[in-house]
């Protein structure tokens, strides 16, 4: 059936490519002996430390080989980790922003405890026949609790007197320190163009900030979601998240309006505010406010 499908060449292209692949996938496991000493460099990308790692952080992975030992194919390195724990390669703009590729990996571990790092490669045997066999080597660090992300109180800026019943605009965020939990942070926002808050039928727009390089969406810009007369800005990193929210469209007369702001990680709500009254381009009059955080 093959034959029938396929030009001759090709499928002789394709038994060649198949053989190959089969044949390194059966090379032998090399003898304790002979694996060349491998090396493991293991950091902390976030928090810049090689000797103390968080969970939901980026952890990158270097592996060198020692020299004198067996030649290593180092095009064959593979980087492993426990089942759930990502594993980034090169490629995809978590490869490139982390210049990852042969010998560099990057994982992203959840939850806190040792984690054991594998790689694996083909290597020369040893018996200078020209054969290979597979080598493996491990390394396990220990991986500690993120502290829980909170943000700071809106209310309270160096040096400036915010009032959030009467404001137009706020700023609000906080520096994220080198144990912090990196997990992506939602941010939603809803609102209605009365003097009420918006009840649990409408639905909120969505927005999600990665704070963690290994993240895809990690570094792209402000973020912007939008309700009725309300407009709300959200961006962040590794070192630092930051909302802010305005007043938009209402010239110099009152309007009523009504928002609710949401911020999530991990499905836990992390603050939530909530106002309601009549607005200008001016000055605004909440009747209803409340804040969590």
């Amino acid at each position: 059936m093959l034959g029938r499908c396929l030009p001759t060449g090709a499928v002789l292209a394709l038994v060649v490519a198949l053989t190959s692949q089969a044949g390194a996938q059966s090379n032998p496991a090399c003898p304790a002996g002979v694996v060349t000493p491998v090396s493991f460099a293991v950091q902390d990308v976030e928090a810049g430390s090689d000797t103390t790692f968080t969970a939901t952080h980026t952890l990158q992975v270097d592996v060198t080989f020692n020299t004198g030992g067996p030649a290593v194919d180092e095009s064959t390195i593979q980087i492993s980790a426990p089942p759930g724990v990502p594993v980034f390669n090169g490629g995809g703009p978590v490869g490139k922003r982390l210049d990852l590729g042969s010998g560099r990996a990057a994982v992203q571990p959840s939850a806190p405890g040792p984690l054991t790092i594998t790689a694996t490669w083909t290597q020369d045997d040893g018996s200078a026949t020209g054969s290979n066999c597979t080598g493996s080597g491990s390394t396990t660090v220990q991986v500690g609790a993120p502290t829980p992300l909170r943000l700071s109180d809106p209310r309270h800026r160096r040096g400036i007197h915010v009032h959030l019943k009467y404001d137009i605009d706020w700023k609000w965020g906080t520096n994220i320190g080198k144990t912090t939990d990196l997990r992506p942070v939602e941010v939603r926002l809803r609102g209605v163009s009365r003097a009420r808050l918006p009840s649990g039928k409408v639905p909120f727009k969505t927005a999600t900030i990665a704070l963690r390089q290994s993240d895809a969406s990690y570094g792209l810009s402000e973020r912007h979601l939008r309700s009725p007369h309300w407009f709300v800005g959200a961006e962040g990193d590794d070192s630092a998240i930051g909302l802010r929210g305005q007043v938009r469209g209402l010239g110099l007369r009152d309007k009523p309006l009504g928002y609710e702001l949401q911020v999530l990680q991990g499905g836990r709500l992390i603050a939530r505010l909530a106002a309601a009254g009549k607005c200008d381009d001016v000055q605004c009059n909440f009747k209803t406010l409340k804040l969590k955080r």
